[in-house]
């Protein structure tokens, strides 16, 4: 082995090697602040964001009187008003559910309760969804849903019953069918034959299913589009679409996000701090061989390649052992969160970026500092 090596360097320093990649490793941490976070965003996308565009939900902003005229009158001529592409028009009734988060946060999302299990069949058709025909005052729910709300098929569920999660089922309703082939927290339900309407909306439902992604994204313009005009005409109304919903909820969660972010750079300050006070003890003791070094022909220039590829080695070791433990954390949290109904780990790239934003905050100071220290003493002298 290379004298002069990097490793040759750890495997004769082990203690102090060790804590120093210890440290390092400790930069992976920030995955986990990441994906607790992005749990709740995807939780948020994936159960409201079902729709694709296809739909464009219009209901009233608040329940005053004249919030409701302008929704009823703009109801009695739905059709007129809707987009070329989505000449379906529904009625129905949208309701609130409430789950858990990875955060033990209650997060909520919006579902339908049909007037008929024929409208319901046409909305999943559309959707591209599997078709469940169910009868009144009864619903189907997704797998994810069924097992946070901790039911299974067969099962009431209702308000009345003092369950906060329920809170939008305000009839006893029964589960008839939990779906595991949809992501997401879904509900789906028919209304009851005398049930009043409590949250009346009108469905704009796209008339043609897109047989190509660029037929997709055609359409989610044109509905985005035709959603953003009829806001215009009338301000008092909700008109919702997936994208819309999906930019409103990142408005919601940048707040937290930004929290997350001051924390991890923080982190990384702290721990930038630590590490540099302990090379700058671990230089001190080492000059007396970097005068040996100079002794024998090296120049400042290549000590400080030595001891950069000693810390570009000492941090891919450390990164190594934290993406080792942060998988093994992650699949671990993971099994037990899925027991619960709550999905903690979505795989996006997003992931990585608080570890690479913290492990940069802790390596460019140390390299820095430690070239100032090289150039600017004499390493001779000891």
């Amino acid at each position: 082995m290379n004298p002069f090596s990097a490793f040759t360097f750890i495997r004769k320093n082990k203690a102090r090697c060790a804590v120093i990649i210890l440290m390092m490793s400790m930069t992976m941490v920030s995955c986990f602040a990441e994906l607790f976070a992005d749990n709740s965003r995807y939780a948020f996308e994936v159960s409201e964001c079902v729709e694709m565009d296809r739909v464009i939900r219009v209901s009233p902003k608040s329940g005053s009187r004249q919030v409701l005229d302008s929704y009823e009158g703009f109801a009695d001529h739905a059709e007129d008003h809707a987009p070329s592409c989505a000449k379906t028009v529904m009625y129905a009734d949208f309701f609130g559910i409430s789950f858990k988060d990875a955060l033990d946060m209650d997060l909520g999302t919006t579902c339908y309760s049909f007037y008929s299990s024929e409208d319901m069949d046409l909305y999943r058709e559309r959707l591209e969804l599997p078709k469940h025909t169910i009868g009144r005052g009864e619903m189907i729910i997704t797998r994810l849903l069924a097992d946070t709300w901790g039911v299974k098929e067969g099962d009431v569920v209702c308000y009345e019953m003092n369950k906060w999660e329920w809170a939008g089922v305000f009839e006893p309703t029964k589960i008839v069918k939990i779906i595991d082939d949809e992501p997401g927290y879904r509900a789906y339900r028919v209304h009851l034959e005398d049930e009043p309407s409590r949250n009346p909306c009108v469905l704009m439902i796209a008339d043609k299913i897109p047989g190509s992604e660029a037929e997709q994204r055609a359409l989610a313009s044109e509905m985005n589009k035709a959603a953003g005009e009829l806001g215009l005409q009338y301000p008092l109304l909700q008109f919702s679409t997936s994208t819309s919903t999906a930019e409103t909820t990142a408005e919601m969660l940048s707040v937290m996000y930004l929290i997350l972010y001051s924390v991890i750079v923080l982190f990384g300050i702290v721990l930038a701090i630590t590490i540099n006070a302990t090379f700058v003890a671990l230089y001190d003791k080492r000059r007396y061989e970097f005068a040996i070094y100079r002794a024998l022909g090296m120049s400042t220039g290549k000590i400080f390649r030595k001891f950069l590829a000693e810390i570009l080695t000492m941090n891919g070791l450390g990164i190594l052992f934290g993406a080792v433990v942060t998988v093994a954390g992650v699949i671990i949290l993971d099994m037990n969160f899925r027991r619960n109904g709550i999905r903690f780990f979505y795989p996006s790239y997003k992931t990585l970026l608080p570890a690479i934003s913290c492990d940069l905050i802790v390596l460019v100071p140390v390299i820095f500092l430690n070239w100032l220290r090289v150039r600017k003493n004499d390493v001779t002298q000891y």
